[in-house]
């Protein structure tokens, strides 16, 4: 695969800043290819900024303290949150009720992005191209 559009979903850039055994091989190659062009969403940005403000996610403030550096890092855009992006994640005709997810998978859907991640219930019928990052 070459010239692909990756968006990381927020255990998948997780998993990257912190532990990148923890990605598949395969999906880590593609992500990191000169050929692919890498997103990160502000909805992730946002997930663990909640996460680690009730104590699920300690290692949180530290990769929002390196937020830019992070993501600089890893050669990937940022995706901004917009009207559109949140009128599709409520329109989506599909039946998963987590926020941030619907939000990734919207976003993807929208602006064309294969979704990198390792949650089961979006690999199995999220109804947008997947990349899955369990290694």
């Amino acid at each position: 695969m070459s010239d692909q559009r990756v968006l990381l979903d927020t255990n998948a850039l997780l998993r990257l800043a912190a532990e990148p055994s923890k990605v598949a091989t395969a999906a880590r190659e593609l992500i990191g290819s000169p050929d692919t062009t890498l997103a990160v969403s502000a909805v992730s940005a946002w997930e663990v900024s909640i996460k680690a403000r009730v104590g699920k996610l300690p290692e949180g403030k530290a990769l929002l303290n390196a937020w830019d550096t992070v993501v600089a890092r890893m050669r990937a855009e940022v995706l901004d949150i917009s009207v559109g992006d949140a009128i599709t994640a409520g329109d989506l005709p599909w039946e998963h009720r987590d926020p941030f997810d619907r939000l990734l998978v919207a976003q993807a859907v929208r602006h064309r992005y294969v979704l990198a991640t390792s949650d089961r219930a979006i690999l199995l019928d999220a109804p947008v191209p997947t990349l899955d990052t369990r290694p």
